[in-house]
């Protein structure tokens, strides 16, 4: 990934979508100081003159793009927004202040004052929700560890049989709850459990069925039901990599590999196991976009981004 030609990229798109209505870009955090590895989020500040729905709207297919190639939607502010929010999110603005750089436009963060009132709140506060979620983590990967340890024992798989595709159409579409309903039921012979794809990629799994319609959970949601083994599809002689996917909102997903020491890069697609009776082998799950290793549990994970765009979701097919 060219990280450079991609901020180059960004910033050609950005003038051409939002034009004068364009003041500023800034790059910030670790990519642009000592810290930075290829891992690194790219994240991007713009500052806009204006931000109403409009102007959303130009910048749409710019913020799309930039997270189809692997990167965080960019904050999108105006001046007086972030002068007002200065207060709020002062240790995210100091540590902006320490490390960035200008992409286009003049460097308003040099210039922008953050108010210490409220700071020593702030860290309490981010230190008291890093505990909680560090419990939460824990409890977690307790529950995770049985299957994996099943994982761990499977020296090999096949290919699942041929089976029928239901053609269906979206009709629905529930963001917050992470399911999308479609139009075929038991008439069809829909069942819960059965996997939906298109063309390019898994959907989720079917979780409810009436008549004619049926809910359908999506891979990214982060309920236990969601969760399905996966495989990094690697070249010979690199074996596949076993691991399970856990969703992680609208647009993230998780990657617990099974084995900790596993050879996985940025890149590396991500595919279903074929290890469940329902889901066949080999339907595209993602791509992995970042690495992670943690040194007190002794697990490797990653990050994978979703191949479908689920929001924009139209035509499926269901998998009996």
């Amino acid at each position: 990934m060219d990280r450079e030609k991609d901020l180059q990229e960004l910033v050609s798109r950005l003038k051409l979508a939002a034009g004068e209505n364009l003041r500023a870009a800034v790059l910030y955090g670790s990519a642009v100081d000592h810290e930075f590895h290829e891992h690194s989020d790219l994240n991007v500040l713009c500052l806009l003159h204006r931000l109403g729905g409009a102007d959303l709207e130009n910048l749409r297919p710019v913020g799309l793009w930039w997270w189809r190639n692997g990167h965080p939607p960019p904050l999108l502010f105006t001046l007086a927004e972030l002068r007002n929010s200065a207060d709020v999110f002062s240790i995210e603005l100091l540590d902006m202040k320490a490390r960035h750089r200008m992409l286009e436009g003049a460097d308003f963060l040099a210039e922008l004052e953050v108010p210490m009132a409220r700071h020593k709140l702030q860290v309490e506060r981010e230190l008291r929700t890093n505990v909680i979620r560090l419990r939460q983590s824990f409890l977690r990967w307790r529950g995770w560890q049985s299957e994996l340890a099943e994982l761990r024992h499977i020296g090999g798989w096949e290919a699942a049989p041929g089976r029928e595709k239901v053609p269906a159409v979206v009709v629905g579409f529930f963001p917050h709850e992470d399911r999308v309903t479609l139009n075929v039921g038991n008439d069809r012979g829909i069942r819960p459990g059965m996997p939906v794809a298109t063309y390019e990629g898994l959907v989720g799994r079917v979780e409810t069925v009436d008549r004619s319609t049926s809910q359908v959970l999506l891979i990214t949601s982060p309920s236990n039901e969601s969760r399905i083994t996966a495989i990094v599809r690697r070249e010979p002689p690199n074996p596949p990599q076993a691991g399970l996917i856990i969703g992680q909102g609208p647009d993230s997903l998780l990657l617990e590999l099974a084995d900790p020491t596993a050879t996985v890069q940025t890149g590396d697609i991500v595919t279903t196991s074929g290890f469940s009776d329902q889901i066949p082998r080999g339907i595209v799950i993602g791509k992995i976009v970042r690495v992670d290793d943690d040194p007190v549990f002794g697990k490797r994970t990653a990050t994978v981004f979703p191949r479908i765009a689920l929001g924009q979701l139209r035509e499926v097919v269901v998998i009996k």
